[in-house]
């Protein structure tokens, strides 16, 4: 319970005979000079001991009091022994007091040690708690200050929030769904290694990047000119395909009037037959045709005729690898 100041405007008086609170209808004092004629409020004090109670008018040297719990001022502010039956002395201070300063002073608006009503500064303020403000909702500008960009953050019960940038564990997981407008720049392409294409890979799966398809290339470059063997003669064409494997088309010739076949297989392959890949016959001078076989892991053919009889001429007219 509070302990009251005393008002400024206080006039007082003292008992002459004990009061015992709820049982007397008026206070015998030393005089009531000063004192209005009409309802007002007056405070007791003797020691640690105070109550307030609302009189009704004086006569003589006694002040009237108003009964009765619903209309006795003091009825929920007991002497602050907690002692409603507390009886007052003789000698017992008795003072007028304004009834709006105490009002006031009860609701946490009147500081009596100041002698002043609240002012409206923010330290005359009575302390609440949050539980008080039940409707309507503080306005941004109330909010505590935060650095630009940053969001306020809870941080768990009993905690205050605090402002802190988004981090990547703060974004949540989106189905590509969500994104339906603009496109992603080639920075959010994923990696890949140079060359590579990013290529599809078929319904519900990721695409991945693989190397260009094979492209063919135009040459003319001689790769042989000399008597034709008839044993299987190694060429390397790995200067011109790589040391690796690759399909070559082959232009063959021959300056001599002599009809005859060659073969070409892989290097150190099986031996191919009469008609088909690898096979060609040179019907006569001047005349020629093309045929086509592969080169081994390093880039080598073999050569074979049927007559060594004559010049033939071979060089490579495109290529795969």
């Amino acid at each position: 319970m509070p302990v009251l100041g005393s008002p400024a405007n206080e006039i007082k008086t003292k008992l002459t005979a004990s009061y015992a609170r709820g049982n007397d209808t008026s206070l015998s004092v030393d005089s009531v000079d000063n004192f209005p004629n009409s309802p007002q409020v007056i405070r007791l004090t003797y020691g640690d001991h105070w109550c307030l109670l609302i009189y009704s008018s004086v006569d003589s040297d006694n002040v009237k009091l108003v009964m009765g719990s619903a209309t006795d001022y003091a009825a929920g502010i007991n002497v602050s022994s907690g002692d409603d039956s507390y009886t007052w002395p003789a000698g017992t201070i008795v003072e007028l007091v304004s009834a709006a300063d105490y009002i006031a002073q009860l609701q946490g608006k009147f500081d009596p040690a100041a002698g002043h009503k609240h002012t409206g500064a923010a330290g005359d303020a009575p302390t609440l708690d949050a539980a008080v403000i039940s409707t309507g909702r503080l306005v941004l500008a109330r909010l505590p200050d935060g650095s630009a960009g940053y969001f306020l953050q809870a941080q768990g019960t009993g905690e205050d929030p605090v402002w802190v940038l988004l981090a990547a564990s703060d974004i949540p997981a989106l189905d590509a769904s969500k994104i339906t407008t603009g496109r992603f720049p080639m920075a959010r392409m994923p990696d890949g290694d140079s060359g590579y294409v990013l290529t599809a890979q078929g319904a519900g799966k990721d695409p991945a990047y693989a190397g260009l398809p094979p492209a063919i290339t135009f040459c003319d470059v001689e790769i042989f000119n000399d008597t034709a063997p008839t044993d299987w003669t190694a060429i390397d064409l790995s200067s011109i395909v790589g040391a690796n494997s690759a399909f070559v088309v082959v232009k063959a010739s021959s300056p001599d009037s002599n009809g005859f076949s060659i073969q070409l297989r892989p290097h150190n392959g099986v031996e191919v037959s009469s008609s088909g890949m690898g096979y060609v016959y040179i019907p006569a001078s001047n005349y020629g045709g093309y045929v086509d076989t592969i080169t081994d892991g390093s880039g080598i053919i073999d050569l074979k005729a049927s007559s060594d009889s004559s010049t033939i001429v071979l060089s490579v007219a495109a290529y795969i690898k």
